[in-house]
């Protein structure tokens, strides 16, 4: 038996019908998902993190299936990732290559809301989870965090440096200012 959901099973901090900035699209309650994998015979040991192409991953391992060489997901009957990597276009619009793009970038104690617009890297937002569980204090500002900040944009460019590569994004070209 496979179940899975889409938009979130957590408590809504945010009423989402009033979410008029697209970024404000990634938070928890748009994200997190339940997966139910019961009768596999295999068990769960994921220590790291599992996104849409993790639950995907799981699916076909439980089922046997084999998949592609260039699928990037990761089972929950594996070791996850460090970070989840979520992005946003708009909806029913995902143009990558004119559109704004919108990224969360998601570990277990943090999460960074990054934008694209053209070929500039914008950092928005910052949220420590686990002081902060609801996403409510943006912490970007606070020069305390720069290590964390470079460490999750290190992540973005890792796992999707192909799209901004393709918009004229360079790894020594974003910066940081932790001014705000």
């Amino acid at each position: 038996i496979l179940v899975t959901g889409d938009h979130g099973y957590s408590e809504v901090s945010k009423d989402a019908s009033k979410k008029k900035d697209l970024s404000d699209r990634v938070h928890r309650e748009d994200l997190e998902v339940p997966l139910i994998l019961a009768n596999s015979g295999r068990d769960s040991d994921v220590r790291g993190l599992i996104d849409s192409m993790g639950i995907t991953e799981t699916f076909l391992q439980a089922l046997d299936i084999e998949r592609h060489e260039s699928f990037k997901g990761r089972s929950a009957f594996g070791s996850g990732r460090p970070s989840v990597i979520t992005e946003f276009a708009g909806r029913g619009n995902a143009d990558l290559m004119r559109n704004i793009l919108y990224f969360a970038v998601t570990t277990a104690t943090h999460k960074l809301k990054v934008r694209l617009v053209g070929s500039e890297l914008i950092v928005d937002a910052l949220f420590d989870l686990v002081a902060d569980r609801q996403e409510g204090k943006n912490i970007v500002g606070d020069p305390l965090q720069k290590a964390t900040v470079c460490e999750l944009v290190e992540q973005l460019f890792m796992e999707r440096g192909e799209v901004l590569a393709a918009r004229g994004v360079r790894r020594s070209a974003w910066h940081y200012d932790s001014d705000g």
